[in-house]
């Protein structure tokens, strides 16, 4: 189950994975088709017999940082170590152009996905209040690039 480049093939396993993990809150189809097209190798998904099961997300900002913008393990394939795998996949694909600086957004109550981004080097930069609207506040975590 190594991640591979996400094709937009596999776009309906996508939304599938984001239904199960996020529900309401899921990116839709057209949002994770134009991630994909804008994104190219930073959107990374895990198969199992060319399923994917999860996927991960990255993007470069105007200001040269990278940003993980999304990862989602359907439940049915979680404690497999995929979410680490994914992650790294991402963060290994921002190193290698030289971004320096990631960050990503969590849940501040989200303690498995906090556990899984401090083991890869992330720390707490800011809490955002209203983050994805009233009530809906966010950690926003940094990573540098290991030197």
């Amino acid at each position: 189950m190594h991640p591979r480049p996400a094709t937009p093939a596999d776009l309906a396993a996508v939304v599938a994975i984001e239904r199960a993990c996020f529900g309401d809150e899921a990116y839709t189809h057209l949002q994770l088709r134009q991630w994909l097209d804008l994104s190219g190798p930073l959107f990374v998904v895990a198969t199992v017999d060319d399923v994917p099961v999860g996927h991960a997300i990255g993007a470069v900002d105007h200001a040269g940082d990278g940003w993980v913008l999304a990862l989602a393990v359907h439940p049915d394939a979680r404690r497999h170590r995929l979410g680490h795998a994914l992650t790294t996949a991402v963060l290994d694909a921002l190193d290698a152009r030289g971004v320096d600086v990631t960050r990503l957004t969590v849940t501040p109550d989200n303690a498995p996905a906090r556990a899984l981004y401090g083991a890869l080097g992330f720390v707490t930069e800011a809490e955002v209040d209203a983050y994805y609207g009233p009530g809906a506040a966010r950690l926003v975590l940094r990573r540098t690039r290991p030197r």
